[in-house]
């Protein structure tokens, strides 16, 4: 598709969809998507899945191609409003962004928008020992995540 081309027409039957050629690029007659495997915003992915014989990379179809900051390699942020990742969930629908919280303690690790608590937990294997927990004296032991134990920690209640 080039200059002097711009009468042609193909039909995609990957697409299943009519394609003309606007000089540069050819585009679907109805909604005006590319009818090509392009990568448009040159983050590794193009539009088309590896079932279609003119895709060259071998990789899933980016779900936004006009956005290098999506694309099926890019990790889940939690709370952008985004599909980042490109399986088709976001923000906290997305397991990516799940709060883990191994002890039920309702402090999670990592931190992230989808916990209950904003706050991490810094022994996420533990139950008593949280951000919410008393700081207990003389047990060597940083009970409420603070970085301070014992007698350095003003919280500390014998």
């Amino acid at each position: 598709c080039d200059a002097g081309n711009e009468a042609g027409l193909f039909y995609s039957s990957y697409l299943k969809e009519l394609c003309y050629c606007d000089g540069t690029n050819w585009v679907q007659v109805d909604g005006g998507g590319s009818c090509s495997c392009d990568d448009a915003d040159g983050d590794g992915y193009d539009n088309c899945n590896p079932d279609n014989p003119d895709d060259s990379d071998g990789l899933p179809a980016d779900c936004d191609d006009n956005n290098g900051s999506i694309s099926p390699g890019n990790v889940e942020v939690c709370d952008d409003g985004f599909d980042n990742d490109c399986d088709d969930l976001t923000d906290c629908d997305d397991p990516d962004c799940g709060c883990i919280d191994n002890d039920d303690d309702g402090y999670g690790y990592p931190a992230s928008p989808c916990c209950p608590s904003p706050e991490e937990d810094c022994d996420d294997g533990s139950p008593e020992i949280n951000p919410g927990a008393t700081e207990i004296c003389d047990d060597g032991i940083d009970n409420d995540c603070d970085d301070l134990t014992d007698g350095d920690d003003s919280d500390c209640q014998p």
